[in-house]
């Protein structure tokens, strides 16, 4: 979770002279504008790094933006949050390999194999439309896999985790504080000029 919020002991006492909106106009632009660059940057590194097989914009719907624009200037917050649950493993890159004159998938997160008897896992196409996902069949409960068990998809690690295991969130948090600042100084000067 990324919070920005506005520090008021940092503003100097020259500004108790220009109207309070003024300043809340610039703090509450300047959030916005930090809040959504860092949710694109982290976007962007996601897709970038090669972690994940979405779209930019599949994985900002993972990402949830919070405020408070509306508060008391004392009280005003912007959060950006990222979704806990785990996505599905087709979305890791996955293939089908051939194993044991069998049709298997193969999932790599990290460069490491992430499926847990995968020789069991395979891919499939879901019912409604055209989109593979990864499977594996429920073991009986002598821990075989005799006959047709039921299936199970799998699930890979979800946004924040691997946010939290690349180490992007403290490159986030860095991000948001200079962005934040550079927009403060600029959007505070555009509603100096227009006073």
């Amino acid at each position: 979770m990324i919070k920005i919020t506005h520090d008021m002991a940092r503003l100097p006492i020259w500004l108790n002279k220009v109207s309070e909106q003024a300043i809340k106009k610039a703090t509450v632009r300047s959030m916005k504008r930090t809040i959504t660059s860092v949710q694109t940057k982290s976007a962007k590194d996601l897709r970038g790094n090669g972690l994940i097989d979405m779209e930019s914009k599949e994985i900002k719907t993972r990402m949830k933006l919070s405020s408070n624009y509306k508060a008391a200037l004392e009280d005003l917050f912007a959060i950006l949050t990222f979704r806990a649950k785990g996505e599905g493993l087709h979305k890791f890159f996955a293939r089908p390999v051939i194993r044991n004159k069998r049709i298997a998938a193969q999932v790599r997160v990290f460069g490491k194999t992430y499926i847990p008897g995968y020789n069991m896992a395979f891919m499939g196409k879901n019912t409604t439309g055209n989109k593979k996902l990864v499977f594996l069949r429920k073991s009986n409960p002598d821990g075989s896999f005799v006959g047709r068990t039921p299936i199970r998809k799998l699930w890979g690690p979800s946004i924040s985790q691997l946010i939290e295991m690349t180490g992007m969130l403290t490159k986030l948090l860095n991000l948001a504080q200079t962005r934040y600042e550079t927009e403060y100084l600029r959007n505070f000067n555009f509603y100096m000029e227009k006073i």
